[in-house]
């Protein structure tokens, strides 16, 4: 979490160097930062020492996923839709 903006640019610069389309899961953890604290996300998202997530920290991820594709697939459908009329 500390590193956010590094890994975030990181992520970012590889992402458009190697046309890959980057779904940004950083946020998602700095919104639960603002409802609460760094300190208790950290305890609650993130192994302790170690910076990856455990095993709330990678459900948070899996909805923040879940969330995205499910409005990719509905834009999807809707300009399918569109399309038919």
């Amino acid at each position: 979490m500390k590193f956010y903006n590094k890994q975030l640019k990181i992520w970012t610069n590889f992402s458009e160097k190697n046309n890959i389309p980057l779904i940004n899961l950083f946020t998602i953890f700095t919104e639960k930062v603002k409802e609460t604290s760094y300190d208790e996300v950290n305890k609650k998202y993130f192994i302790q020492g170690d910076g990856h997530w455990n095993a709330e920290g990678h459900f948070l991820a899996k909805e923040g996923l879940k969330t995205t594709f499910e409005k990719i697939i509905l834009k999807k459908d809707s300009l399918i839709n569109k399309n038919r009329d």
